[in-house]
């Protein structure tokens, strides 16, 4: 494997990507001495966001900004731009800086005899709550399907080019939960491996979803799962 794109999709996070940004870009030469690139989507952010991912003059950022269309489609339109570029492994992680690189060394080195591997949040220092959500979205998947997706809306992610451009056109557009929907295609079609990860606490700003958002996109989402 010889190119490797790393997708982040940005809203609101002027406190956060400059050093996440700092962080990643140590570490993933150091582990992947291939062409890599980082595609940051800044997804209509209207706070200083801009401005911070501009102060890093890298020639491995491709910087994209463009109007709010939502995390889910910031994702799936970074996948593919990455796809269209050829890049053989596509790696997500979300621009909030809770996704932690010293896991990275072991994607990286598992990719390579398996089709995708995805973070399990075994420990998340951003609260109980949002770890029993992810446990009954998973649940409610599997009553839906049979499918159990251990995590199905973790941001840490690695998938093979192959597997992910033979998954992607069949997320349904109406779907609110896009990356929730990917998970479950690529363990219903293929195989996910699963590494214990640790989530770190977000440092600044908060998430933009509340309890009533939630709910809505997960009935959305589960009337749309085939």
């Amino acid at each position: 494997m010889n190119n490797l794109a790393i997708i982040i999709p940005v809203y609101n996070e002027e406190k956060n990507i400059f050093k996440l940004l700092k962080e990643w870009l140590k570490v993933v030469p150091k582990y992947h001495k291939k062409k890599y690139k980082f595609f940051v989507i800044n997804d209509g952010s209207t706070d200083k966001t801009h401005k911070e991912i501009y102060k890093i003059r890298n020639k491995s950022i491709y910087y994209i900004k463009q109007k709010n269309i939502g995390h889910g489609n910031s994702c799936l339109k970074g996948y593919k731009l990455a796809i269209k570029k050829n890049f053989d492994l596509i790696f997500q992680i979300d621009g909030d800086n809770q996704c932690d690189p010293k896991f990275f060394k072991h994607f990286i080195q598992l990719i390579k005899k398996k089709d995708a591997v995805f973070g399990y949040r075994n420990k998340r220092d951003d609260g109980f709550i949002r770890k029993i959500f992810s446990f009954i979205l998973s649940l409610l998947i599997f009553f839906r399907t049979f499918t159990f997706v251990k995590d199905s809306n973790v941001p840490y992610r690695i998938i093979k080019k192959k597997v992910l451009e033979k998954v992607i056109d069949d997320i349904p557009s109406k779907v609110m939960l896009k990356n929730v929907y990917l998970s479950y295609l690529i363990q219903r079609k293929y195989k996910i491996e699963w590494v214990n990860i640790r989530f770190r606490k977000r440092v600044f700003g908060k998430t933009n979803y509340n309890f009533i958002n939630l709910i809505i996109m997960t009935l959305n989402l589960l009337i749309n799962l085939k």
